[in-house]
């Protein structure tokens, strides 16, 4: 188990450096199929890329031209391998189950896209329509595995399922809509009714979908109302949306127990 633990943190934070470049690359239309350092342009290195390990041995800073790279990229690193270990931990469903692991590496892929989307929201203020559009397909794929694993041959319960899907998508996403269409998108933006509906199919029912409204919004306004004070007129709401989602998702069998669902 612990050997399992380390090497999900290690894949976890190559993926997190995956990602971290990826998000300036996206918004930059840098289609290069090799990094390189953004201040001098030289390539760099297989020894220059070994997630966290390069960062600390380089004191963050890039080798050739000494620019300082930034504490994004090792933090993207650090909190990646920390996430897959804790999804691996307390992950709602059993892995000792051979099935459930199909569902595991689904939510997987969904983490890494939906960590891409709150770090590109929180740094521009928006996000890609491509990773919004993988965000949802990744849900769905979630929500049909899950059902097929959990409910086979239960039609009343696969049905019963769908109804709590479609009732979190109309609490989460259809929220969000309404106070995008209202606002104008002054509230919200029109990303974030995508991004809520990719989290209530995962979620997959009512109170959760309730639970992560309200953590979110509780995340959010600890973080807006210091900003506010200093001048910041619009918070990125995307990081709260998949923090909440991460902590919802996982807590989720505690807080059902906790609901008496």
């Amino acid at each position: 188990m612990v050997f399992f633990a380390i090497s999900l943190f290690v894949l976890g934070a190559i993926l997190g450096s995956f990602v971290v470049a990826n998000v300036g690359r996206a918004k930059r239309g840098d289609r290069s199929k090799w990094s390189h350092c953004l201040g001098c342009g030289k390539r760099l290195a297989s020894k220059d890329l070994v997630p966290v390990v390069s960062w600390v041995r380089l004191r963050g800073r890039c080798r050739y031209c000494k620019a300082k790279i930034g504490y994004m990229e090792i933090l993207g690193e650090v909190l990646m391998g920390v996430a897959f270990v804790l999804a691996y931990l307390f992950f709602p469903f059993s892995l000792g189950n051979p099935e459930n692991w199909m569902i595991f590496l689904i939510f997987l892929v969904l983490l890494v896209n939906l960590v891409f989307l709150g770090i590109f929201d929180a740094k521009y203020g928006l996000f890609p329509d491509k990773a919004l559009t993988f965000a949802v397909i990744c849900a769905i794929m979630y929500g049909v595995t899950a059902m097929v694993v959990s409910h086979s041959g239960g039609e009343g319960m696969v049905f019963d399922q769908l109804m709590n899907i479609a009732i979190s998508v109309m609490i989460l996403a259809g929220t969000y809509f309404f106070l995008y269409k209202v606002s104008n998108e002054k509230w919200v933006g029109s990303g974030d009714p995508i991004l809520m509906l990719a989290v209530a199919i995962v979620l997959g029912h009512p109170f959760l979908a309730f639970v992560l409204l309200f953590l979110a919004n509780f995340l959010a306004s600890i973080v807006a109302v210091p900003m506010i004070r200093l001048g910041r007129k619009q918070i990125p709401f995307g990081p709260f949306i998949v923090l909440a989602f991460f902590v919802v998702f996982l807590s989720q069998n505690l807080l059902m127990g906790i609901g008496l669902f």
